[in-house]
């Protein structure tokens, strides 16, 4: 299984040309999405047991260290809920929105080879996720430096080169998963490489719009 996540990372194009001959299957699909929800969870429990330790060891406001840390447990809880259900229902979006948008252009092919091929596009995610990581311990490392002076807080994040560079890493893995995606709707839904790719642009544009948007702070800065 490890062996076809890494054609699909590497090889999209021979890839999905192989397992469009093949039955559809869910095995690894699930598998896929079980591991994107996994390595989630786990970036979100780090950055959370950091953001404890330091309400723990940095003194705040009396009495407010113990709210701090619960209210983080809550996040970190909740977080696990949005990211099941968030991560199944971008997964349902994605394959709805690219079945809907490739119709223009006369596609056949059945919803669910869709659905099992966008999957493959989703793996760029435990990236992503990993990146979060170090990003959220880059946040909190910042902020115990400057707790007492919130503007060197701002100017430190706003000068560090590392806080520019993980937007871009971002657009890249949203690139790579479109990458995917693209061909993977070219052989599921029967059209041509070149409107895949229109099919396919609508929704990664709009996502890269948005990690712009997002981190414009660090990019303008």
């Amino acid at each position: 299984m490890g062996g076809m996540m890494l054609e699909a990372l590497t090889k999209p194009n021979s890839f999905f040309g192989r397992k469009i001959h093949e039955d559809i299957e869910w095995k690894t699909p699930i598998a896929i999405i079980a591991l994107v929800i996994v390595v989630k969870i786990l970036s979100s429990l780090i950055v959370a047991a950091g953001a404890i330790e330091l309400f723990e060891n940095v003194p705040i406001v009396d009495g407010m260290e113990n709210f701090a840390s619960s209210m983080m447990i809550i996040w970190f809880v909740i977080s696990i809920f949005t990211t099941i259900i968030g991560t199944l229902l971008w997964w349902l979006f994605y394959s709805a929105l690219f079945y809907i948008i490739s119709s223009i252009f006369k596609a056949e092919g059945d919803f669910s080879r869709v659905m099992e091929f966008v999957s493959y596009g989703l793996l760029p995610n435990i990236f992503r996720s990993v990146i979060e990581v170090f990003y959220g311990n880059k946040l909190l490392l910042m902020l115990e430096n400057g707790i007492n002076d919130p503007t060197l807080t701002t100017d430190a994040m706003l000068s560090d080169p590392v806080m520019k560079v993980v937007p871009l890493l971002m657009i890249i893995f949203t690139l790579w998963s479109g990458y995917i995606w693209m061909y993977g709707l070219s052989y599921s839904r029967n059209i041509s490489v070149k409107n895949a790719a229109i099919a396919v642009a609508i929704p990664v544009v709009l996502s890269i719009l948005y990690t712009l948007f997002e981190y414009r702070i660090f990019l303008m800065g």
